[in-house]
């Protein structure tokens, strides 16, 4: 745990780590011009752990930044885009019977790989060469590397205690906690049918997106069954896709962004929903539609 502050010396080190933060923005903004509007989305807001985000706010220790930002000064702006990307892709809007860990860890692996192609690998070399490796076990298995086809990989393949833990280990980048605090009465729905138990997934983890793996349609669009939002990915593996090694550009994350808009269709949820959730929803459907133009564009 990092030392405790007085509360004048904690006040001065989150002034500090909030210039960074603005500096770290700065800095996509300038390198990522499409990236532009989702950068500025994020609050800056002080708490006590690493640095995470529940859509609205992005909660950073400013001990934490400080110390990333002195091991590299780049360090913060590539976890800024990880989280933005989280944000981008909706990865907080989760089910109340998903299984965290491995929602979690899929989520960060599609987001590492996606930060490696966008020019942003992890700048600890001997991570950075692990990272690959591993990305590459999946590249062979999985056509598309989206969160929630490596959610369902897991689940028909489950990794060991130990080598879950290493791959966490690994692909963690930030505080996935914000997302799990909600009622379960307002949690919107992907329809990943999980349990809860990973070991007894492997026959019942099917997302309802058959209608989309049969006939003639592009396996990187997907429905959850229930007319949500997922077009963006689809389950499973892709066996009959081996020899499509996915892209190493842009153009990939376009792709992404594109199929993520295809459907118009929304989430059905409880009266009781939470309306800040909806709002969340909508907001970043619409910066990535935002983004998906500028890339057009580009």
């Amino acid at each position: 745990m990092p030392k405790e502050l007085s509360p004048e010396k904690r006040r001065r080190a989150d002034a500090i780590a909030k210039k960074i933060i603005e500096h770290s923005r700065n800095m996509l903004i300038m390198e990522l011009r499409f990236m532009e509007q989702a950068v500025g989305l994020l609050t800056p807001e002080p708490y006590d752990g690493t640095i995470c985000t529940n859509g609205r706010s992005l909660w950073f220790d400013s001990r934490y930044v400080l110390k990333e930002f002195r091991s590299n000064e780049n360090g913060i702006s590539r976890s800024m885009l990880h989280i933005i990307l989280h944000c981008v892709f909706r990865h907080f809007i989760v089910s109340p019977a998903i299984d965290h860990r491995i929602w979690n860890l899929a989520c960060d692996i599609a987001n590492e790989k996606l930060l490696v192609e966008l020019g942003y690998p992890d700048p600890d070399c001997k991570r950075a060469s692990k990272q690959s490796a591993e990305l590459a076990k999946l590249q062979t298995a999985l056509k598309y590397m989206t969160a929630e086809k490596i959610y369902e990989y897991f689940l028909n393949s489950p990794p060991s205690e130990r080598e879950l833990a290493a791959l966490e280990e690994l692909f963690r980048e930030d505080d996935h906690t914000p997302w799990y605090i909600q009622s379960p009465r307002s949690a919107r729905s992907r329809n990943l049918n999980n349990s809860g138990n990973r070991d007894n997934n492997s026959k019942n983890s099917g997302g309802g997106n058959s209608d989309k793996d049969n006939g003639d349609e592009d396996d990187s669009g997907s429905d959850n069954g229930n007319g949500n939002e997922m077009s963006y990915s689809t389950q499973g593996s892709d066996d009959d896709d081996e020899n499509d090694g996915g892209g190493g550009d842009e153009s990939d994350f376009s792709d992404m962004i594109l199929q993520m808009n295809d459907d118009d269709g929304g989430f059905d949820m409880p009266d009781s929903m939470d309306d800040i959730r909806d709002e969340l929803e909508e907001m970043w459907k619409s910066v990535s539609q935002h983004i998906q133009l500028d890339l057009e564009t580009f």
